[in-house]
């Protein structure tokens, strides 16, 4: 949780430099995030930026790619930033605000790992991926920003 804490921070300059009119709610979002730190249960190989965006698909198996962000980390990362991506997705598409697809992710991986008590970190680990799809809007995606004011609402939200 430190890590991502330092994580957001960088990206916080970021964002004050290039949109300085989101930077108070980034910043406030990033500050709760910082106090409601939870502590790590375990420690598993985590991708750092799982979504359905890479995971290709063949007709007898499936590849997941790009590990430029692959470190050990709470499970409820990956989880984590999967729902928060197909929400965001959701969210693009009709400006509903759907958390189902992580429902169903969570349901589906504590049936696999019964022990993983995944809710107790998950707002908090939901929080950081919606401030870094902030960050990601920013920096690459402005086409995309219009969504930047729900993003840092749904981020505040969650890690308070």
């Amino acid at each position: 949780a430190p890590r991502i804490v330092r994580s957001l921070r960088r990206k916080e300059a970021r964002v004050t430099e290039l949109a300085p009119e989101y930077a108070d709610g980034y910043r406030a979002a990033v500050d709760a995030a910082e106090r409601a730190q939870p502590g790590d249960r375990e420690l598993v190989c985590s991708h750092g930026d799982f979504s359905p965006r890479n995971v290709l698909s063949g007709r007898t198996r499936y590849a997941l790619i790009d590990w430029d962000r692959l470190k050990p980390a709470d499970p409820a990362r990956d989880v984590a930033h999967y729902g928060a991506w197909c929400w965001l997705r959701r969210l693009h598409a009709d400006g509903r605000r759907d958390w189902s697809a992580l429902e169903r992710f969570v349901a589906a991986y504590e049936s696999l790992r019964p022990g993983a008590a995944l809710w107790e970190r998950l707002d908090y680990h939901l929080g950081a991926a919606l401030l870094r799809m902030v960050a990601s809007r920013v920096e690459l995606w402005r086409e995309e920003s219009y969504l930047i004011p729900q993003l840092i609402e749904e981020a505040a939200c969650r890690v308070r």
